[in-house]
C-alpha cells in the first residue's frame, strides 16, 4: 500500500498537447499494459491510440488528501474535455474489484491487485498523476 502522501501533478497534458516533439521525446517509454477496471472492462494502453493522451492517477481510499486530489483530477478532466484525453484511476491499495466496484467513481478504477503495474510505473504514493502518449 502506498503511503498517504499529498502529491500534486503538474499539467503533464500540456507537455503532450502543446510542446515540441523534442520535449515529448524526453519522456520515458513504457511497454503496453492492460488491466481490468472495477466494472470488469478491459483497458489496454495500446487501445487508446485514438486518444492524444491517457492520464492516470493512483487512488487510495485511505489517503486523507484523496478528496483534494480527486478534485484536482476532475478539474484536469474538465480542462481537457475537448482534447481526446482519457482519465483513469489506478487502485493503489490492490484492494481488487470486489471492493472498488462499490466506490461509484466517475472514472474507471483499474485493478492492480498484484501492484505490478504500479511498481513498473514507479508509483510511490496515492494521488500521483501520470500521463501517457498511447502511441
Amino acid at each position: 500500500m502506498f503511503p498517504a502522501k499529498k502529491v500534486w501533478a503538474a499539467s503533464f497534458i500540456g507537455l503532450l498537447l502543446g510542446y515540441s516533439a523534442a520535449a515529448i521525446s524526453a519522456v520515458e517509454r513504457i511497454g503496453d499494459f492492460a488491466l481490468l477496471d472495477d466494472r470488469g472492462e478491459f483497458h489496454q494502453l495500446s487501445r487508446y491510440l485514438h486518444q492524444k493522451a491517457v492520464v492516470m492517477m493512483s487512488y487510495s481510499d485511505s489517503c486523507n488528501d484523496m478528496s483534494a486530489a480527486l478534485s484536482y483530477f476532475d478539474k484536469l478532466k474538465q480542462q481537457y474535455a475537448e482534447e481526446d484525453v482519457e482519465f483513469l484511476l489506478l487502485d493503489s491499495n490492490g484492494l481488487g474489484r470486489d471492493t472498488t466496484k462499490n466506490w461509484n467513481m466517475d472514472y474507471p478504477v483499474l485493478d492492480d491487485a498484484g501492484q505490478l503495474i504500479s511498481e513498473t510505473l514507479g508509483l510511490e504514493s496515492a494521488g500521483q498523476v501520470l500521463m501517457f502518449n498511447p502511441e
